[in-house]
């Protein structure tokens, strides 16, 4: 059975931010990075990251919006699909990347 927490992160460039990671009941057969839709790390990537948990995978699902706002998510409708859109658009993703290379570097003990 999968249980789920929130841990903080640093990125290379000193940025912290939280993560969803789901560990598997027994030894991982491998680590996996989640990374978010538009919408923020919410409940449905929270169940992704714990189905593959289920499967045997260390998953981490790091929060991209964190440089925004920690912990943003948006509902799954047109309101949220204009800001997610707005927001993705804004996005610094060379920065990103830094907060997925974290988020990888914290489940690659897991393989």
């Amino acid at each position: 059975m999968a249980t789920g927490t929130t841990k903080t992160l640093t990125a290379p460039d000193g940025h912290q931010f939280a993560a969803y990671i789901a560990e598997p009941a027994g030894a991982p057969r491998g680590g996996i990075v989640i990374a978010m839709e538009m919408y923020g790390v919410n409940d449905y990537i929270r169940t992704v990251c714990d189905r593959w948990a289920a499967d045997g995978y260390r998953a981490i699902a790091p929060d991209l919006w964190a440089r925004f706002q920690p912990g943003f998510t948006l509902p799954y409708d047109d309101e949220g699909n204009r800001i997610g859109k707005k927001m993705s658009a804004e996005a610094d993703w060379e920065l990103a990347l830094d907060d997925l290379q974290a988020a990888a570097d914290e489940v690659r003990p897991a393989g």
